[in-house]
């Protein structure tokens, strides 16, 4: 069985984002949602995984139930091993539909204007998913709806 983040999100290689934006995608994300890191250094955290560090708002089913529910127009994935030897960061107008609890993967989804993000774990239903909102989340999250909602009257 196939178990790449290309394959279970159904990406393409015209998915995958500029490097260098990519980069700072990641830089961005990783400010936000790994604040105790106070410079990223484009390797993952020391021993261990990202979402070991994340602050979440929700976990485990309540967490799934909550990325179920959101909406965006631009979503990016982005790999656990994204750091200093992998830049590939994906793009998505289609939220990834995943079941955490099957998938087992190590990534993280989130809108483009970072409102949220969910982080799938390869130990879900034990130690994950994970869910978890920018500061500004209402605003950004209002932002998003809107935007989708006009998207689909177009």
């Amino acid at each position: 069985m196939n178990r790449t983040i290309e394959h279970i999100f159904q990406l393409g290689e015209d998915s995958i984002v500029d490097e260098e934006l990519a980069i700072r995608i990641a830089q961005e994300w990783h400010e936000l949602y790994l604040p105790e890191k106070k410079k990223w250094t484009r390797n993952k955290p020391p021993k261990g995984f990202r979402w070991e560090h994340i602050t979440c708002s929700s976990e485990g089913e309540d967490a799934q139930k909550e990325y179920d529910s959101h909406v965006a127009r631009i979503f990016y994935i982005m790999p656990e091993e994204f750091g200093d030897k992998n830049h590939t960061l994906f793009q998505a107008k289609v939220k990834p539909e995943v079941n955490a609890f099957e998938a087992k993967i190590d990534c993280y989804v989130f809108p483009k204007n970072l409102a949220w993000s969910m982080a799938f774990t390869h130990e879900s239903g034990w130690l994950g998913p994970y869910f978890s909102k920018h500061k500004n989340y209402s605003q950004l999250q209002k932002r998003n709806i809107e935007s989708f909602n006009a998207k689909k009257t177009l």
